[in-house]
């Protein structure tokens, strides 16, 4: 059988805040790694020992998404989403599209304030070339419903050009709303449906 190159093309990034706001966050210069993690606990008996577990138990899974070099970016959109999900307060009166201060500071509400579902962000990744002929075996991206940035680093290219790396952290997050099989409660970590990953984007100029 012969191989299959499937070319994703440009892969732009799209957040969604908790307002309901979406904005363009930026195009990937290299193309996004995503490392999954499933997570295990261990069962053990003092039976049979403790320190080898007799089973395992399935308690999710997480998905670590390092975008590296990301240009073309949308400055605030970026710094909305180091401010909010680090405190609660995101930039200081201000919206995405808006402008004025991007200072750092932490409120008293901020430090030891929940995350998830709160100040967490919905993630879109837009593969341009997924569902068409060139790529009709790849989905048009992937919308992960909750994300935390975990680490970023900015630097300048040259004299000018500024590029940001970035290191996301995705989390499911409950549903009161599934299947009738798993009585309607899911945790939900991503979905690759065209009209959910597509839903709101904003036109990339």
């Amino acid at each position: 059988m012969s191989a299959l190159f499937t070319p994703a093309g440009p892969i732009d990034l799209f957040v969604k805040l908790r307002d309901n706001s979406t904005a363009y966050l930026g195009t990937c210069k290299e193309a996004p790694e995503v490392e999954v993690r499933p997570a295990f606990i261990d069962i053990k008996s003092d039976i049979s020992g403790r320190t080898v577990p007799i089973n395992k138990c399935f308690d999710g899974e997480q998905h670590l998404i390092y975008l590296t070099a990301v240009n073309h970016i949308d400055w605030l959109a970026y710094k909305f989403i180091s401010r909010a999900t680090t405190g609660g307060l995101g930039l200081v009166g201000q919206a995405i599209g808006g402008t004025g201060d991007t200072s750092r500071v932490d409120g008293p509400l901020d430090r030891g304030s929940l995350v998830i579902g709160s100040t967490d962000f919905e993630l879109v990744l837009r593969y341009t070339f997924g569902g068409t002929v060139v790529a009709p075996e790849l989905p048009v991206g992937r919308r992960y419903w909750s994300c935390v940035l975990v680490g970023a680093r900015e630097s300048t290219v040259g004299s000018r050009l500024m590029e940001v790396s970035m290191v996301l952290e995705a989390n499911s997050i409950y549903s009161s709303t599934g299947s009738s099989s798993n009585g309607g409660r899911t945790f939900k970590l991503y979905t690759e449906k065209p009209d959910e990953v597509l839903s709101g984007l904003p036109v990339v100029n």
